[in-house]
């Protein structure tokens, strides 16, 4: 009855003729049943169509057709589905591939054969001396652990472990039977594996921040506890886990071009300053890639921007809150950063995507099409 109502309140709103409704909500309900309808932050009871509706009735009636073709033709919609697909391609498509490399080259064959690799003694031991590292609860490392059948003690939901657990890892590595012709002293992990789901901008991983003139953010904070001699007494160091050389890889889920040339920029420009004496590899990639196109599209849509922009439809409480200030602000309207993106994730919308979409609503204006969790 809900739905039957809400597509009544929809047509009307839009003022759609019967051959523009039989055309719009077959392809409306059939979105909002496969996706829209399970987003986490809908209060119980509500369904897409009626947030639709509601969100489409605070434009003016001339705006209504642009803000719902942004939504029918620009918004991507990743599901829960979707992104645990994509998590288990990260394994094949980016961990496999890693460990592959590295036992091609010992083993001396080429590394498109992977059959034997994979069957082989030394791929076992390589995929054991690896860390697996969750930089969020969004890296769903139980579904890493699962697909790729690891061992408990090479996996951490939390890139600050404490000194017991750094020891069950050494003395779980030190006694496994996979690397019974390694000496125990070089039974150390060889690559670390730092794995997330999302990122849009990747300030929340690397940083340099303009008022302490200091880098932050979770990468930097890892590096540090590898390659930083701690000074507290009767600690076990992060750093005795690992080789000289370790091999540091970034993977994610789904990442935007943006954030993944932000990234390897800033890594680069963090690691030049600490003069490390070993020189190591790092590596940033993700399974899917939202190309810089996709918000450029979105900025250079005059339409919509003229629309989104007014006063009326943004709510400047979004913009003052501490985390957004440490990115472009000054078209706020455009998400943290100046995202511009129009994605929203199953769980959550992230902030770098247009206010318009996810901002809290204020004294009865600025209603939200999907609801956003602040986490920061």
């Amino acid at each position: 009855m809900k739905d039957i109502l809400a597509e009544r309140l929809l047509t009307k709103i839009m003022n759609w003729n019967e051959d523009k409704v039989m055309k719009e909500l077959a392809a409306i309900q059939f979105m909002a049943y496969t996706k829209y309808d399970n987003y986490d932050q809908f209060i119980p009871g509500t369904r897409f169509l009626g947030s639709l509706a509601q969100w489409l009735y605070q434009f003016d009636e001339s705006e209504r057709e642009t803000m719902y073709n942004f939504v029918k033709e620009k918004l991507i919609f990743i599901s829960s589905r979707q992104m645990s697909y994509l998590i288990t391609l990260l394994y094949k498509m980016l961990i496999m591939t890693t460990i592959a490399k590295k036992v091609a080259d010992d083993i001396n064959i080429p590394q498109y054969y992977i059959r034997r690799i994979e069957s082989s003694k030394e791929f076992r031991q390589h995929k054991r001396m690896s860390l697996f590292v969750g930089l969020s609860d969004g890296a769903h490392m139980d579904i890493i652990r699962r697909t790729s059948g690891l061992n408990n003690e090479q996996v951490l939901t939390n890139y600050f472990p404490d000194d017991n657990k750094i020891k069950d890892l050494i003395k779980a590595l030190k006694e496994s039977n996979e690397l019974d012709n390694i000496t125990e002293n070089d039974r150390k992990f060889e690559t670390l594996f730092l794995i997330d789901d999302f990122t849009a901008s990747g300030s929340s991983f690397i940083r340099l921040d303009g008022k302490d003139g200091k880098y932050h953010g979770k990468l930097k904070k890892v590096i540090d506890k590898i390659f930083r001699i701690t000074t507290e007494v009767n600690k076990t160091n992060f750093r005795d886990i690992f080789k000289s050389n370790v091999s540091i890889q970034i993977f994610f889920c789904v990442a935007t071009e943006y954030a993944l040339n932000t990234i390897k920029t800033g890594l680069n420009n963090y690691l030049s300053t600490l003069n490390l004496p070993n020189k190591f590899e790092i590596e940033v990639n993700c399974v899917q890639k939202i190309e810089d196109k996709i918000a450029n599209e979105v900025k250079n849509d005059k339409c919509l921007i003229d629309i989104i922009k007014k006063p009326q439809y943004f709510n400047p409480d979004v913009k003052d809150k501490p985390s957004y200030q440490n990115g472009k602000h000054d078209e706020a309207y455009l998400g943290y950063n100046e995202g511009a993106l129009p994605i929203v994730l199953s769980h959550n919308t992230p902030n770098n995507s247009l206010p318009i979409i996810w901002q809290p609503s204020k004294e009865g204006q600025y209603q939200s099409l999907f609801p956003r969790i602040n986490r920061h």
